[in-house]
């Protein structure tokens, strides 16, 4: 009857608020937060081929009816369970994970709707209540996805009459899911990257059921830098998993949860994206803005610039919400949207009226509203965006920008995800403006569009150091670069400038093997940033030092023919010209590095070409 009931009422909270159904799920929510519950599980064993009717009551049906309440008592239901399930589910899984390999089709089935429970105690508020006890759970969980058994049911072909294996499947499934969800909490993200989770996450993308892939690929997402990212293997087999999904949560009846949690890892699928921030019937502040955020980065691409300025439907929807009353959020990114697909900001000589402006990631303000605070009473002149404004943000952020004589880029992971802070950054760089790198995170260090606008420059560790060092280093950045621009504004005079140390000659360094047949794409970009070569990058994405060496000798074999080719492509990729000292370097550069017999082969299809 319950079963039934489950059935009738699933994704249908009106359903679930019918008096009759809120008499049911009461009863059954004591039942699982009982010591009864806890028994049963410990009473189960390993080596019994069906569960009892009793032990598939409280241990199965009863699990699945509360997690699929979404009526009124969902917020009692999930913090009672919370509280009363989570200390102890840590004990159950210790008292089955040493018989992990023997598990029969029914104690599979049982853990499966345990984790389940512990997933619907994670929402925002309680993953952060209970962050002690979900990162025991955390610990179990990832045992539980390393089980040589379990991986290898879940590798095999699928069979319907293999019950086991389908289980295996589904627990390994919510294991992952539960994995990424846990990485929404910084402390708990920080361990899934020092446990070395990345090599099994690795693992269950290869196996055959898709929504495990899909649960892989989103806790990768959260957990590995923008270098790692590049590193991984078949890019298009990535994007098929996640556009497959979306469209179904587009398309599908309720699945509305399932996209508001997609969307964050998705950073293709184009065509569908507008279909989530334009569609009424999608939560305007959770699906709709992570949509735009999404296609906001996307004009940094040109080809995804490209698309977007045919979609008239959306463009016309993107004016609409500036001018609404929709909310804030929505408005500020829909006009940085448009700001970047229409540039109308106006070029004008400036007369500084700022000293510096601070682009930093607002996750990261303690430590960059405090540099502020620190340069503020030095009387420096400093324009930040502390309260996120809104509106017409990105006119206000190409003023500020224009009006400042340095611009201070807080280097972090939370900026290089930014699309507002690749907007400041960039703008800033095609404005000419002196870049002060500030890095304000650990250990970070910069890569893709970050790694091109402040490659060669000195950076200021603000975590190696103590405040009050790391602050003496950036006035003092400030006292050189003042000496060099004579007609830019006079800073205030402030008796610690001359006292302060000299900057340390930190630069950001790039590194990479000596030989060049063996890098990777990403070496390939070490080596054009380290060498100040920025004007290459575009037109060397994903190529590796193979083709870097062909490129090298087609370079040699007609240098002035691949000039302009190359001219041509930077052009249409970065909107800008490739300069002639750039290109004589890169050639200059690589002649050092690629193996002789490359470069022979080189002249002599240069004297071919010569002879034909």
């Amino acid at each position: 009857m319950i079963d039934a009931y489950q059935t009738f009422q699933v994704d249908r909270p009106t359903v679930q608020n019918d008096p009759i159904l809120l008499i049911l799920i009461m009863p059954i929510f004591v039942l699982i937060k009982s010591a009864e519950y806890r028994n049963s599980f410990m009473q189960l064993s390993i080596n019994h081929d069906e569960l009892t009717r009793y032990q598939k009551l409280i241990l199965v049906t009863c699990p699945k009816y509360v997690v699929s309440h979404w009526g009124q008592h969902h917020e009692e239901i999930t913090s009672g369970t919370a509280q009363y399930m989570l200390n102890q589910t840590t004990e159950i899984f210790k008292h089955f994970l040493p018989s992990i390999d023997d598990w029969k089709e029914p104690v599979i089935w049982c853990p499966f709707w345990l984790i389940l429970l512990c997933q619907n105690c994670a929402n925002e508020r309680l993953l952060s209540v209970y962050s002690v006890q979900h990162e025991k759970i955390l610990e179990c969980v990832l045992e539980i996805i390393q089980g040589k058994e379990l991986w290898q049911l879940a590798c095999q072909n699928s069979t319907s009459s293999e019950k086991r294996q389908k289980r295996a499947d589904q627990l390994f499934c919510y294991a992952t899911l539960y994995i990424y969800t846990m990485s929404f909490l910084p402390s708990l993200r920080d361990k899934l990257k020092e446990n070395n989770t990345v090599p099994m996450l690795m693992k269950h993308t290869q196996v055959n059921f898709d929504k495990t892939q899909f649960h892989a690929y989103r806790a990768l997402a959260a957990i590995l830098t923008d270098n790692d990212i590049k590193q991984l293997a078949n890019p298009a087999r990535i994007t098929n998993v996640f556009v497959f999904h979306l469209k179904k949560s587009i398309d599908g009846i309720g699945l509305k949860q399932h996209l508001e949690n997609s969307l964050p890892s998705l950073k293709n699928g184009i065509p569908l994206l507008p279909r989530c921030a334009t569609k009424t019937r999608f939560d305007g502040t959770k699906i709709q803005l992570s949509a735009l955020k999404i296609l906001m980065s996307l004009t940094f691409n040109n080809k995804g610039k490209s698309l977007l300025l045919k979609n008239d439907n959306f463009i016309q929807y993107l004016k609409t919400l500036v001018a609404s009353s929709k909310p804030p959020d929505l408005q500020k990114v829909a006009n940085g949207i448009l700001w970047r697909l229409f540039p109308k900001y106006e070029k004008h000589e400036s007369n500084f009226n700022y000293d510096a402006m601070i682009s930093y990631a607002h996750k990261d303000k303690e430590l960059c509203h405090r540099i502020c605070k620190a340069l503020a009473a030095d009387n420096f002149r400093i324009w930040i965006d502390l309260e996120q404004i809104h509106g017409t943000i990105m006119q206000v952020m190409a003023e500020a920008v224009e009006q400042s004589s340095y611009v201070i880029v807080c280097m972090s992971d939370n900026y290089i995800v930014s699309p507002y802070c690749q907007a400041e950054a960039q703008y800033a760089f095609e404005q000419r403006r002196i870049l002060i790198p500030l890095r304000v995170q650990s250990g970070y260090k910069p890569q893709g569009w970050l790694g091109f606008l402040l490659s060669g420059r000195m950076y200021i560790d603000f975590m190696k150091t103590n405040f009050d060092t790391a602050y003496a280093q950036l006035l003092s950045e400030f006292h050189l670069n003042q000496l060099d621009r004579k007609h830019n504004t006079t800073f205030v005079n402030h008796s610690n400038v001359n006292e302060s140390p000299a900057v340390i000659d930190e630069r950001i360094t790039y590194s990479y093997p000596n030989d060049v047949l063996q890098w990777t794409p990403a070496d390939v970009h070490n080596f054009l940033l380290d060498k100040q070569l920025n004007q290459m990058v575009p037109v060397c994405q994903q190529i590796d030092g193979r083709k870097l060496a062909e490129l090298y000798s087609l370079c040699r074999v007609n240098s002035p023919v691949m000039l302009q080719t190359l001219r041509s492509e930077t052009k249409e990729l970065h909107s800008a010209t490739l300069s002639t000292n750039i290109y004589l370097t890169f050639i200059h550069e690589m002649k050092n590095l690629t193996p002789k017999e490359i470069s022979n082969n080189a002249v002599q299809q240069s004297v071919a070409c010569t002879l034909l």
